[in-house]
């Protein structure tokens, strides 16, 4: 435990520098509030939260982290997102991989500048592909499910232009 403390106030300090946070692989079950006063001052593009055992994302994460361009929570417990995730209007690339989602956040159609959105390997059974067509900065949608997590085969979708979204 004491030693999981430590890598995070480690890359708390990195981060001052990097502008970059990494809490990949830290084992956290929730973000310590300590973070946000850490870094309180700290303009951050882009947070690593891989890996670890979050079952949500904090309100007062996406309510403090609004500058974020880039966000990966890949390999964690959640179902949902935040409807505080509206604030992070710099938001350019996610990457909910690997987590419990059963539908399209709803959320995320309402970020401007979302371009790139990475949601493999989740149980989606619902997107609504009218409304992400709706999303004007959209290039990349890819919510492909691994062999062996579904079927033999592949499936999911994973496009590069909305277009090729049926």
């Amino acid at each position: 435990m004491a030693e999981d403390v430590a890598r995070v106030a480690r890359r708390c300090e990195d981060a001052k520098e990097q502008q970059q946070l990494d809490l990949s692989s830290c084992r956290l079950t929730k973000i310590p509030d300590a973070i946000y006063h850490v870094l309180r001052e700290i303009h951050l593009v882009h947070c690593s939260l891989d890996d670890n055992l979050l079952r949500l994302l904090p309100r007062k994460f996406c309510s403090r982290f609004t500058g974020l361009r880039e966000l990966t929570v890949s390999g964690n417990r959640l179902s949902q997102l935040p409807n505080e995730m509206v604030e992070m209007v710099a938001l350019e690339r996610l990457d909910i991989s690997r987590n419990q989602f059963t539908e399209f956040p709803a959320v995320l159609i309402q970020l401007p500048t979302i371009s790139h959105i990475l949601a493999r390997d989740n149980a989606m059974v619902v997107i609504d592909t009218e409304t992400v067509r709706e999303m004007k900065a959209l290039k990349e949608l890819d919510v492909r499910v691994a062999p062996n997590d579904a079927s033999s085969e592949a499936s999911g979708v994973s496009c590069n232009k909305l277009d090729e979204v049926n």
